[in-house]
């Protein structure tokens, strides 16, 4: 077991896989620490704030971050704040200076702290687009700003790592899904459609992802922890299988009762969709001892639970 007494650094902690990561850790009595820009809708968070150490502090600004790392000398860090993933964060500048940049001051910032696990949250995009499963050592070829970013900021980690032989590694998300997941992404967006009777509108053609349950992703950030040797790493992170969006949308209404009504063909198909989008876990397997637990069906269901209960979260 992990020590009840260490300090967790987490930036981006009010989005959606950095939320579930501070619960989770906040109920294993670890003193969470939690860094976010001052503009952060802290929704996610709202009935924990008391519980939490919360610092408004934007990454490009290396000496505030500096002292406020100091400060916090933590013995974990993972590294989750990020700019670009949703289709309304267009501006070039920012993706770069929070992903890139950010990154860069926070390796900067943290450098001299004798931290055990310092865990880079890459993603998929880095790949672009692959005619079999993803594995980490493939050539990257992202076919988006944000693909880009994540890419540089995870090779810049690495370096990093080797250069300064620090513990720090990257995690290459792919496409987590679970308890306050951003509303505007397919399975909120589907659930919502359940339990309002709305109707939910699909792309033509058989799009494809690889989904997983959060509740599995945690498992990997937790597996990462006690690990040691893992210096410059990087792990895809993903359930090793692809589901359309139709066979999600399939399984979401089973789960509501047959509540869920949609229509294929009226959702605009974007550049980034493709019917082959899955990851190979080997590596993670093997060297982090890790695998998914949570089937499609399971997590859903779940997830599908979790939303019934909490949907007032998401009325506005």
């Amino acid at each position: 077991m992990l020590s009840s007494r260490k300090t967790l650094l987490i930036t981006g902690g009010a989005g959606f896989v950095g939320a579930n990561l501070v619960k989770y850790f906040l109920k294993r009595n670890f003193q969470v620490h939690v860094l976010v820009k001052k503009e952060t809708n802290l929704w996610r968070l709202r009935d924990i704030l008391r519980d939490i150490n919360i610092y408004l502090l934007d990454l490009q600004n290396l000496k505030k971050l500096k002292n406020v790392c100091s400060k916090i000398n933590p013995n974990y860090i993972f590294h989750l704040a990020a700019y670009g993933s949703y289709p309304s964060q267009t501006d070039i500048g920012e993706i770069v200076n929070t992903n890139i940049l950010g990154t860069v001051n926070l390796l900067e910032a943290t450098r001299d702290i004798p931290y055990q696990c310092f865990i880079n949250t890459g993603s998929s995009s880095e790949y672009g687009f692959k005619d079999k499963p993803m594995q980490e050592s493939d050539i990257l070829e992202p076919i988006s700003f944000y693909g880009v970013s994540k890419a540089t900021s995870t090779l810049i980690c690495q370096v990093f790592a080797r250069q300064f032989k620090k513990p720090v590694i990257t995690f290459r998300l792919f496409s987590v899904y679970g308890p306050y997941e951003e509303a505007t992404r397919l399975i909120p967006t589907a659930i919502k459609a359940a339990l309002t009777g709305g109707i939910l509108n699909l792309t033509k053609g058989n799009v494809s992802r690889d989904f997983i349950c959060v509740q599995d992703v945690i498992s990997a950030y937790v597996k990462a922890m006690s690990k040691k040797y893992l210096t410059g790493e990087i792990f895809n992170i993903g359930s090793g299988i692809q589901h359309t969006n139709l066979e999600v949308v399939g399984v979401v209404q089973r789960c509501s009762k047959n509540r869920l009504k949609f229509k294929i063909g009226l959702y605009k198909r974007r550049p980034w969709d493709t019917s082959f989008w899955v990851a190979n876990i080997s590596k993670a397997k093997s060297e982090l001892s890790w695998q998914p637990k949570y089937s499609l069906a399971e997590g859903l269901k779940r997830t599908y639970s979790w939303f019934e209960q909490n949907f007032k979260l998401y009325q506005k």
